[in-house]
């Protein structure tokens, strides 16, 4: 059973063992903290299995609401001390930290829509479902006018949609892509995954020499592992479209080393083998 110091033990851990933290009630505060502490460069979420039979706090009768805090004391207690934390927290942050939960707060507001929509076609695009998927990104293209500030996933849509129907139209895949690809292009300064998926894009496109210039400025300056063995994996396909064998399995090694789980990787290191067994 817990006691006042229990109480005060979990006090001390808040204040002094914990970069961030956050309440239910202030959630939007905590995304912007949590943005800054990790030095993350945007932020969304969509809520899922949200319960949807749950009542109201207004319909929960005041005798239970008086005996769960009755019986909960502590938790009360602590509740309200992480509250005075992230009070002084707030109050030590510049203006701008305001202005940033504002415009969470407005643009989750606006666009729950939009997120959710985003994350159906995803799952469907990685469950093989193409029709069902399309539809989802469609949605989200139709508003485009109306989503200026979801730019990432605006670019991701137009990227996916051109992934969809690369192997139905050509054409309207090579559309698709030129449009991820404008919008990209606007955006400076790019992350690491913006970086890669304008790499990628320009690949289908065939724009080989201008992917490789992206895809090797990941390789030299990019801290995530996933980004760097996917850009091997590309440059070494790449070089292999090209005729430069040994030099695409010099990048597959090297995409393998970084992951050797890679499974394209694989498989095009698999197929430069069989083909030098062929030759020779």
């Amino acid at each position: 059973e817990c006691d006042s110091a229990h109480l005060a033990l979990a006090k001390q851990n808040l204040e002094h063992h914990f970069s961030v933290i956050g309440t239910l009630d202030g959630f939007f505060d905590f995304l912007v903290m949590s943005k800054e502490c990790l030095g993350l460069e945007r932020i969304y979420y969509v809520q899922a299995n949200k319960n949807t039979q749950r009542p109201a706090i207004e319909d929960v009768p005041k005798h239970i609401i008086n005996f769960l805090i009755e019986y909960n004391q502590l938790d009360v207690e602590l509740y309200a001390f992480a509250k005075t934390l992230i009070a002084k927290q707030i109050a030590a942050k510049e203006t701008n930290y305001k202005k940033e939960v504002l415009a969470l707060k407005s643009m989750y507001q606006k666009n729950q829509s939009l997120f959710r929509w985003f994350e159906t076609g995803l799952k469907l695009f990685r469950e093989g479902k193409a029709s069902d998927s399309e539809t989802y990104f469609q949605r989200i293209i139709a508003l485009k006018k109306d989503i200026l500030s979801n730019h990432e996933i605006l670019v991701k849509s137009f990227f996916y949609l051109g992934e969809l129907v690369q192997s139905q139209c050509w054409e309207k895949s090579q559309d698709f892509y030129k449009q991820s690809l404008n919008l990209l292009l606007k955006k400076n300064p790019k992350s690491d995954e913006e970086t890669y998926l304008q790499a990628s894009i320009l690949k289908r496109l065939g724009r080989y020499n201008e992917a490789l210039i992206y895809f090797q400025d990941l390789i030299d300056q990019s801290t995530l592992k996933r980004f760097v063995s996917g850009a091997c994996f590309h440059v070494g396909e790449i070089h292999s479209q090209l005729g430069e064998i040994n030099n695409a399995r010099v990048m597959v090694s090297k995409a393998l080393e970084l992951n050797p789980l890679h499974q394209k990787a694989k498989m095009l290191r698999d197929k430069l083998q069989a083909d030098s067994k062929g030759q020779s």
